[in-house]
């Protein structure tokens, strides 16, 4: 009977090339890609929050037109006196710089209404 040789790779020599080769994990993402994306969906937050705020304002100054073209001046001034309250309660209890900015553009609103109105009535005061 012969006896047949089985070649049994060496251990030690696989290690050591194995060594050589940079070890990446496979779930890893580069940091630069990671950068990147991080930046665009930062800068498409910032532009769907403009793009919201840009419909919100005029949407309101729609409605505000159309509330005075039908006279509603009344529910005009509860409105904006509701909002205003409401930033105010906000500033007691700390507001940001564009809450800040919108309170002030609704106590704007409401001078700007109630000019209208005293103009509106002195013309009709005369008149009669």
């Amino acid at each position: 009977m012969s006896e047949t040789q089985v070649e049994v790779p060496d251990v030690k020599q696989e290690s050591a090339e194995v060594a050589s080769e940079p070890k990446q994990p496979i779930d890893q993402v580069p940091y630069a890609r990671f950068k990147e994306l991080v930046d665009e969906k930062n800068t498409m937050k910032t532009e769907y929050e403009s793009l919201k705020n840009k419909i919100k304002g005029e949407s309101e100054a729609r409605q505000l037109k159309e509330m005075e073209s039908k006279g509603e001046y009344d529910k005009i001034m509860a409105d904006m006196n509701a909002r205003l309250e409401t930033l105010r309660r906000n500033l007691k209890h700390g507001m940001n710089i564009r809450q800040h900015a919108e309170m002030r553009y609704y106590r704007n609103c409401l001078k700007m209404i109630v000019l209208f109105m005293m103009g509106f009535l002195w013309i009709n005061w005369n008149s009669m």
